[in-house]
């Protein structure tokens, strides 16, 4: 953790000095999970049993359980392996592809009540990772036969063969940033699901689990750490600066 997480408070949990002792000294009978179940449950108690209304528990935490049941029912996450399994093969249910007005509207009005930022921004990036997913896919398909999907696009019939082979190198390229889009997308997904049960409900999605990516050979479940996400910037960043020097020198010959 960075020295501003460490502090948050998110990160705290008040105790009396006997139960201080007691956990300290027992890590294995109190881990991480179960305190903060103990402190989600206190704070519960106390938004419901005295109506509180600080910055932290009351009024905002309703509102962002409310708003995942919205995100639940517009990415139609209810219905997830038989989802992953069609968006994976490329084929897009027609219904939740035009849901991309009412994500973007999502997205774009919210209001959101600044209490749990590090849980903001974990659906944010949610929302525009689903966004970033489905604009791409618009951009190279078309209705399938029975319209219940959009499928890649595909070059028409009695097409010449140079025309067939275009198509298909950029069906391929299409694909496969199609492939490493709904990663991300579902990297960012299983993210929410571990700040909600950190910061607002610690057995949220309990019976369910971390969203996985099903392939039909195998199953994998993406996950994107603070730690990666720092990482990858440190890469861009340095990436960025060896361009930057490249075109000075290649200005300077």
């Amino acid at each position: 953790m960075s020295p501003g997480q460490r502090d948050s408070y998110t990160n705290h949990i008040l105790l009396c000095p006997t139960c201080h002792t007691l956990i300290d000294t027992n890590r294995t009978d109190f881990p991480l999970r179960l305190l903060r179940r103990f402190k989600a449950k206190h704070e519960s108690w106390v938004a419901e049993s005295l109506h509180a209304h600080s910055a932290h528990i009351g009024p905002s935490a309703q509102f962002y359980r409310n708003l995942l049941m919205r995100i639940e029912r517009y990415l139609d996450l209810e219905h997830w392996p038989w989802l992953v399994d069609h968006l994976w093969r490329d084929m897009f249910p027609y219904e939740l592809f035009t849901k991309g007005d009412e994500i973007a509207r999502l997205h774009v009005t919210t209001l959101w009540p600044r209490t749990r930022p590090g849980l903001e921004k974990a659906i944010k990036a949610v929302l525009v990772a689903w966004l970033k997913y489905s604009e791409h896919f618009g951009t190279f398909c078309q209705p399938n036969r029975s319209t219940n999907f959009f499928v890649r696009e595909r070059a028409y019939d009695n097409a010449l063969p140079s025309v067939i082979y275009e198509f298909d190198v950029k069906a391929d390229k299409w694909s496969v940033k199609n492939r490493r889009l709904l990663r991300d997308y579902v990297a960012r997904l299983n993210r929410m699901v571990a700040v909600v049960r950190a910061d607002l409900d610690p057995e949220f999605r309990q019976n369910r689990g971390y969203f996985p990516i099903s392939t039909g050979a195998w199953i994998f479940t993406p996950r994107v750490t603070s730690e990666e996400a720092r990482a990858r910037r440190r890469r861009l960043r340095s990436m960025a600066r060896g361009e930057g020097k490249g075109q000075r020198n290649v200005r300077q010959r």
